[in-house]
């Protein structure tokens, strides 16, 4: 009995069953190789004439169930066709650099990085534009120059790189208070026994 079947020739990106490819290329297997087959990209409407057991999709496009179909003849006469099962998406564009949620600049106490980025993008972290990291949780005070980039599902890297730059301070400074008589009247200056209940308090971080 005659089998057909096709598939992308490489599923790039995070999953490699997802459907969703940088890569066109489709894959056609076919068990009698000695007859001709075609192929449709419009649910059967038009057939085109299938070579070297592969075609391509267009690019930047998702085919819906059903859109690919590939098909053969028979020895006895009839004909076998196999339908996509899933969608497929051809992805050829390159994502934008993710953002932060914090602004470029700024100072923050949030020592764990929350990016911006697309849907079931991969982004990653460096601080030299070298090496680079899945997460970054910063555990000292001080200035940052923080770099992203991100990869979509379907492989493609982010073609700019975002830099910000800000200031992490988490701490409180010890602080010196103190406590004391703006006028100190009486027979003492230094008694500490007034009648004027205004007070200065100093030692405040500013």
């Amino acid at each position: 009995m005659s089998t057909i079947n096709f598939a992308l020739s490489t599923d790039s990106g995070s999953s490699d069953t997802d459907g969703i490819s940088s890569d066109s290329e489709i894959s056609v297997s076919v068990s009698d190789h000695d007859l001709d087959w075609e192929y449709s990209l419009d649910g059967g409407k038009t057939w085109l004439t299938g070579s070297n057991w592969v075609f391509n999709l267009a690019a930047d496009k998702t085919y819906a169930a059903g859109d690919i179909r590939v098909r053969q003849p028979t020895e006895d006469g009839g004909v076998i066709t196999l339908e996509s099962a899933s969608a497929i998406t051809i992805d050829n564009t390159n994502p934008s650099a993710p953002t932060l949620s914090i602004a470029d600049g700024s100072t923050t106490n949030v020592k764990t990085l929350v990016p911006v980025a697309e849907t079931g993008a991969t982004v990653e972290y460096s601080l030299d534009k070298l090496n680079w990291c899945f997460g970054l949780d910063l555990t000292d005070d001080g200035a940052y120059t923080v770099y992203l980039r991100q990869t979509d599902l379907a492989g493609n890297l982010s073609a700019d790189i975002a830099a910000y730059t800000f200031t992490l301070d988490t701490k409180v400074e010890s602080l010196s208070i103190s406590l004391a008589a703006i006028n100190d009247t009486g027979s003492s200056n230094e008694d500490r026994i007034t009648n004027d209940a205004t007070l200065s308090l100093t030692g405040f971080e500013t």
